[in-house]
């Protein structure tokens, strides 16, 4: 029988390399909407997954903190400073996000705030991939169903450990 501490060592010896080539171009070039989709490609592979839906909020934890690093450099680089992980962690925490009590109000809060929320919750195609973009609106292919949250809230608290400054 495998314990839950030699699967999660076992899980995270499943980094692969990842190739960040094809993201920065998309990034220098501000395509924004085919770099959000490559940026999703990359955390799946990152988990040798190819659905979002097969991603899990354990597999977030997991991810190395190199390649999270990785993705929020080139975002924060080629959007000079307007979009990456580490905007979004820092529009979450401005908005109580950290604190214990935050809750689903908090979390429609952020989502007006990046430009996910209008009357109701956009889909992906319909938001705003330009430059103009409320800052912190991307990436956000990888979170795909942003009503609930999860995927987001659980990735911006393994960011306040690293590179949430």
């Amino acid at each position: 029988m495998t314990s839950s501490v030699e699967k999660s060592e076992t899980r995270k010896q499943l980094q692969p390399m990842l190739d960040y080539t094809k993201l920065d171009k998309l990034l220098a070039e501000s395509r924004w909407r085919e770099a959000d989709l490559e940026t999703k490609r990359l955390i799946l592979s990152a988990r040798g997954k190819h659905y979002l839906m097969e991603i899990e909020i354990e597999d977030l934890s997991e991810i190395s903190y190199d390649c999270l690093e990785k993705l929020d450099r080139l975002w924060r680089k080629y959007s000079s400073d307007r979009f990456g992980f580490s905007r979004q962690d820092q529009l979450w925490q401005s908005l109580g996000g950290n604190k214990p009590d935050a809750n689903y109000q908090t979390w429609l809060n952020f989502g007006k705030q990046v430009g996910w929320l209008d009357k109701c919750w956009l889909s992906w195609s319909q938001l705003n991939f330009s430059i103009d973009a409320p800052v912190g609106s991307l990436p956000a292919a990888w979170v795909e169903e942003w009503e609930y949250g999860d995927l987001a809230i659980a990735l911006f608290s393994r960011l306040e450990v690293r590179i949430g400054d």
